[in-house]
């Protein structure tokens, strides 16, 4: 009710950025005729050669939304809260299972309750949710939570695949989904430690890698496909790739900034890349990157920690795929809409484990 209650006057917002290229000049999705056709041809994702990527799902839905509202941005919005009220029920199946995990005999449907409900309400999200060709975060990001559910919920099921539908559906929005691959990979791993603490981490991680190779072999097929669909006129329009990776680490810390105090953001923050390894920010980056490394791999050992390991682990690998390919935009706030909820149960079960020790020691919490 809080999420429909903040999100209630936002239905009739226009139309920006990106949205004139792929909406508004697109004719292609003025007729749900042609939606089968953009299965076979990505120069109908947008007006613009440079920017037409295989992006399928997403051109379905936008001409499926044309045709209900003839263009008005009502059912466009529609859809993408709708889509952030799913991701935000994932993120709660999910977290709570984590959590769950890192206490036996423990519920934490509260805090899960807490982390999901923080996260739809974030002032982070908001561009996400009002930036309607931003829905290509929105379908992938909750194609892998949705994975990752149903892989979580029915272990015996997991022979079938049937896990992986949502994800090739996701990738089908954007490929950044593929990123299910590692998530799915690290998170069994943690999980499976302390049944195989027996064995060597050797062990533990060919175990863990046994189970994540189809996930391997589907994501880096589809992604392989998509690259194979997206015309030679697209241009991801960054510039140098040694200065956007150097500037990578830095804008991770203002993601980070962002995250605890949301009083910067904007849809065109105009950062440029950094040129010189040197810079100040860049160093600031740099050491901030390692800080993360540094408290993931920390919060590996103990099961209790799992949460933290795991939500850091889902923040890195969900930002990857836009901090290695050098974009027009070294920095977007809608990029957060998929690392935002690991980050969330990162920082959640911190203070969580932080309070919880404070009362251990005060003798106001039984040590079990």
């Amino acid at each position: 009710m809080a999420v429909v209650i903040t999100y209630l006057n936002h239905f009739h917002n226009s139309f920006h950025f990106d949205d004139a290229h792929t909406i508004q000049n697109n004719i292609f999705i003025q007729d749900i005729k042609n939606i089968p056709r953009f299965f076979t041809d990505a120069t109908t994702f947008s007006s613009n050669p440079s920017n037409q990527s295989y992006r399928p799902v997403v051109s379905t839905t936008l001409a499926v939304d044309y045709w209900l509202g003839n263009g008005d941005s009502f059912f466009f919005h529609l859809r993408n809260f709708i889509g952030l009220l799913i991701y935000a029920a994932l993120t709660y199946l999910f977290v709570i299972k984590i959590f769950n995990a890192a206490e036996n005999d423990a519920d934490h449907k509260y805090l899960a309750l807490f982390v999901a409900a923080l996260f739809a309400l974030h002032p982070l999200v908001a561009e996400t949710v009002n930036y309607i060709i931003s829905r290509s975060d929105i379908i992938s990001s909750a194609g892998v939570m949705a994975g990752m559910v149903i892989w979580l919920y029915f272990p015996a099921k997991r022979k079938y695949g049937i896990y992986l539908l949502p994800v090739v559906f996701g990738m089908l929005a954007k490929p950044t989904a593929a990123m299910f691959a590692p998530i799915l990979f690290f998170t069994d791993w943690l999980l499976s430690k302390d049944e195989l603490k027996n064995h060597s981490v050797l062990h533990q991680l060919t175990a863990s890698f046994r189970k994540a190779f189809p996930a391997i072999i589907v994501c880096g097929t589809v992604y392989e496909f998509i690259h194979f669909m997206t015309p030679k006129t697209w241009i991801p329009g960054g510039t140098s790739l040694w200065n956007y990776l150097i500037t990578q680490p830095y804008v991770m810390l203002l993601y980070l900034r962002n995250t605890l105090l949301p009083t910067h953001l904007s849809a065109d923050t105009d950062l440029s890349p950094f040129t010189s390894p040197g810079a100040p920010a860049v160093v600031l980056g740099f050491a901030f990157l390692a800080c993360i490394l540094a408290v993931l791999f920390l919060n590996m050992k103990n099961k209790n920690q799992v949460p933290v390991a795991l939500g850091l682990f889902w923040f890195l690998a969900a930002l990857l795929p836009t901090s290695v390919v050098p974009l027009a935009e070294v920095m977007n706030d809608h990029r957060m809409f998929f690392p935002l909820p690991g980050l969330l149960m990162a920082v959640v079960w911190m203070i969580h484990l932080y309070f919880g020790n404070i009362l251990r020691r005060t003798g106001k919490l039984s040590p079990s």
